[in-house]
């Protein structure tokens, strides 16, 4: 006599998981007109703007003074999304542009910190070009075998501006 349990609600020891579909990050390009998905620090310096975004009707404008805390922005994916999931026709990007600072010169630094399930993180650090927006693309600083869970992108410069756009992660 033979006796079937529970084999069909069983997965396969190793079986690796689908990769999520869809947007994984929750307004991304901050259409809703506010900070909907997002968590900021020093929210009196980083505001909603509608002036020339990268796409859509609104970006992020963060300003930094001398003395100021960190201004970011974060926020938990949808899903983890594991390193193999971002292949060439996938999206995992921003676009930033860099504005003046009030020396008169370029040099504003964003700091996008890729944090992982495991909790380690690696920071990409991106320094304004003299140009207008750039899309900054992620996935290639993603470490192998790592499974993204959350992305912050802050601004540090002695006096100065950065502006955020266009946030995505597609799998």
């Amino acid at each position: 006599m033979s006796r079937r349990v529970g084999l069909r609600h069983m997965q396969s020891i190793g079986a690796k998981k689908p990769c999520p579909s869809g947007e994984q990050i929750v307004n991304g390009g901050f259409e809703t007109g506010d900070f909907t998905g997002w968590t900021v620090t020093n929210p009196v310096r980083v505001l909603i703007y509608s002036y020339s975004p990268y796409e859509g009707l609104y970006y992020v404008h963060m300003k930094h003074q001398y003395g100021d805390p960190d201004s970011s922005i974060s926020q938990d994916l949808l899903n983890l999304v594991p390193k193999a999931c971002l292949t060439d026709s996938s999206i995992f990007n921003v676009a930033l542009l860099g504005t003046y600072n009030e020396c008169g010169h370029f040099g504003n630094q964003a700091i996008i910190r890729i944090t992982y399930s495991d909790d380690t993180y690696t920071d990409v650090n991106w320094e304004a070009p003299n140009s207008g927006w750039n899309v900054l693309d992620l996935k290639g600083y993603v470490e192998a075998g790592k499974t993204v869970k959350n992305i912050k992108i802050s601004f540090k410069d002695d006096w100065g501006y950065m502006e955020v756009d266009a946030c995505s992660c597609v799998p």
